[in-house]
């Protein structure tokens, strides 16, 4: 199996202004050392087995030569960078990358590994071992998501309710809680916080989105084929693209599919940094 890292570089910086903002967002800061998150995203990968010297990352229009730039300053000198001419949320993102992820292998032999650039993961061994796990749940098949162990009532993640059954099944995806939810959530036991960093085997994507988010799929497959590449950008057309759905993978898909699984995960993540 060859393991494909798609790297969702989105984000508008609000949630660090003054220090991030829309021209400058988190992911593209150095808050934790010298190299910046989304440097750091890659480099944690190091030592996944199957792991493919091929990196997809997915910007806006105005970040791309800063993506590539980030990439290039840590050895990574031919991506493949996925330019969206507007902001049409995840959905469509990761589709049209599993297509340029497959484009020179079979779609049943690559598994995604869709990580958001802007988490602290301060155990990147035990991040490592999840993602294993979690890449052999995709190999049967599943779409695995990874699901973080909270410590503390936090409403500034979406939660995953495991199944009571032994198994790594997933019974629903909940929105973000209350705090008396969030209680109830961390003393019950079941409920992991949504990372929002998936596993998913290219095939098995590719056939579950067509059965829950056509359109998403039709236009993803219009986009792919009108899109123009020059160096490593693959730019996206904006008439064809403006039309899809503006949905995240975990609407568009997770929560339909009765083949999620969730794989929890030790390290402390912090998407909402």
């Amino acid at each position: 199996m060859h393991v494909i890292p798609i790297i969702l570089t989105g984000g508008s910086g609000t949630r660090l202004w003054p220090l991030s903002r829309s021209t400058m967002p988190k992911q593209f800061l150095s808050l934790f050392g010298q190299e910046t998150m989304l440097q750091l995203t890659i480099q944690r990968l190091e030592g996944i087995r199957g792991l493919e010297n091929q990196h997809i990352a997915l910007c806006n229009e105005s970040h791309k030569f800063l993506v590539a730039d980030q990439l290039k300053a840590i050895g990574i000198n031919n991506p493949s960078i996925i330019v969206e001419p507007v902001s049409r949320n995840t959905a469509i993102a990761i589709y049209i990358a599993s297509l340029q992820a497959t484009l020179s292998r079979e779609a049943k032999d690559t598994i995604l590994l869709i990580l958001p650039s802007d988490h602290l993961i301060k155990n990147k061994e035990k991040f490592r071992e999840s993602v294993e796990e979690a890449c052999n749940e995709a190999k049967k098949g599943k779409l695995v998501t990874l699901g973080i162990t909270p410590d503390e009532p936090n409403t500034g993640y979406g939660y995953i309710l495991k199944k009571d059954d032994g198994t790594t099944g997933v019974e629903k995806f909940v929105e973000k809680p209350s705090v008396d939810k969030a209680k109830e959530f961390l003393r019950d036991g079941r409920y992991l916080w949504n990372s929002g960093i998936f596993v998913f085997r290219a095939d098995i994507l590719q056939e579950e989105m067509s059965s829950y988010a056509k359109e998403i799929v039709d236009i993803g497959n219009k986009s792919f084929e009108s899109s123009t590449s020059k160096n490593n950008f693959i730019e996206l057309e904006l008439e064809v693209f403006k039309n899809s759905p503006n949905t995240s993978i975990d609407y568009a898909l997770m929560e339909h599919t009765d083949n999620a699984s969730v794989v929890p995960s030790n390290p402390k993540v912090c998407p909402s940094l």
